[in-house]
């Protein structure tokens, strides 16, 4: 049977355990909470694009369909003037200048600093750049590749993500949201993929620290009932 003494030790051993990270719930949730979420994606990092005139088209869809018969999610836009079709044949993207047909080039670092710097509304100067392949880092969602990195030296240690194949700017990434990502992993306790809010860890976590509060509003009620018998 459950006595005070028996329900103070487990309420020890239980907060011993579950008490560092129920404090990291604690910090994380402030900040996530506090932090307005625009802020954090980046919105004032850069302003909104232009809308410019489409320019001449000589490549026609009918002989885009006749080259890729299963061609889908057709979209056609413009990089620095210059049009393109944009695709998925084969499972594939692709890519294809709208005046030649032919594939277009990915960007050159002296185009992607450019497209950087036209949406940049900060007042750092670029500090670097590079152009990511096949693995990507440890901020971005890989669907993003290839793309450019463009560094820049500001007190938010900005950095934005140039595709090489559309030219757009994909995503925006800040120290202020890097701490975000933080504090985000230490709330789901996802140390890997920083995504997976149903890993084994966190429910481990979160049923000790349900035990936790429920063996100390037992020790309250004992507390309670032994100060009624006292009175008495």
């Amino acid at each position: 049977m459950l006595n005070g003494h028996t329900l103070r030790r487990f309420h020890r051993w239980f907060a011993l355990f579950a008490g560092l990270q129920m404090a990291l719930w604690i910090l994380s949730g402030a900040y996530m909470v506090l932090m307005d979420i625009d802020f954090i994606h980046g919105d004032t990092l850069t302003s909104a694009p232009k809308n410019v005139a489409l320019t001449t088209v000589t490549y026609p869809i009918t002989a885009l369909l006749q080259h890729y018969p299963d061609a889908s999610q057709i979209r056609l836009a413009q990089r620095q003037g210059q049009a393109f079709y944009q695709f998925t044949s084969q499972s594939q993207l692709i890519i294809l200048n709208a005046n030649t047909g032919l594939p277009l080039a990915p960007l050159t670092e002296q185009q992607a600093k450019h497209i950087a710097l036209s949406a940049y509304t900060g007042a750092g100067v670029i500090s670097s750049a590079q152009l990511f392949v096949q693995t990507a880092p440890s901020e971005l969602n890989p669907k993003w590749l290839p793309v450019w990195q463009i560094n820049f030296a500001d007190i938010k240690q900005s950095s934005l993500y140039v595709s090489a194949d559309t030219g757009e700017i994909v995503t925006k990434r800040h120290v202020y949201w890097r701490l975000f990502d933080v504090m985000w992993m230490l709330h789901i306790m996802d140390y890997d993929t920083r995504d997976n809010i149903h890993n084994n860890l966190l429910t481990l976590m979160a049923s000790l620290s349900l035990l936790t509060a429920l063996f100390g509003t037992m020790l309250l009620w004992f507390r309670f009932s032994h100060n009624k018998k006292v009175a008495r």
